[in-house]
């Protein structure tokens, strides 16, 4: 999966769901490469401290995916796109409020977890999802926003984008 289809894809998700129906005259979709500098001050933060970001409550902002791959050293390398998106809403600064809120963007994450198990149950191109390594966890309070952070896994084989080919060096080797 490449970051386009990877990005392309929760668009499009996004731009399904009822409850955002992501578009350009309305926008619940954004994607960051996430960065934390030396302070652990990252730049989700300043994102979501600017208010004009245009996006509307809720939305979802997806992270770049990272690449980890996976060799027992036999002829079946894995390689595994580490995902990461964050749903977040704007709430009342009150118990209860917030409570409510954080339960809505639960039911909301899981949601699309259950439209990427229904959608990658079977090997397609080649990737596979299983809810195994799915996370969800509560984001306190950014700016206006609180919220829930969604982790997961998709898998891929990586024979063919890791064998090697004399080639693409001068000199083969």
């Amino acid at each position: 999966m490449t970051h386009s289809e990877y990005t392309n894809y929760f668009r499009a998700l996004c731009e399904k769901h009822k409850d955002l129906q992501h578009s350009d005259q309305e926008q619940h979709f954004a994607r960051i490469v996430l960065s934390v500098d030396e302070l652990g001050h990252s730049n989700l933060d300043d994102f979501l401290m600017n208010e004009n970001s245009g996006l509307v409550s809720p939305f979802m902002i997806l992270a770049s995916a990272e690449n980890v791959y996976e060799d027992d050293k036999s002829d079946n390398i894995k390689k595994h796109f580490a995902g990461m998106f964050w749903l977040l809403t704007t709430s009342e600064q009150e118990f209860n409020a917030e409570e409510e809120a954080y339960d809505r963007m639960e039911k909301l994450a899981e949601q699309f977890l259950s439209r990427m198990k229904l959608n990658f149950s079977d090997r397609i191109n080649n990737r596979m999802y299983s809810l195994q390594e799915s996370t969800i966890s509560k984001v306190g309070r950014i700016g206006l926003y609180l919220g829930v952070r969604v982790g997961f896994q998709f898998f891929t084989t990586a024979n063919q984008a890791l064998a090697y080919d004399a080639a693409n060096w001068i000199g083969g080797r």
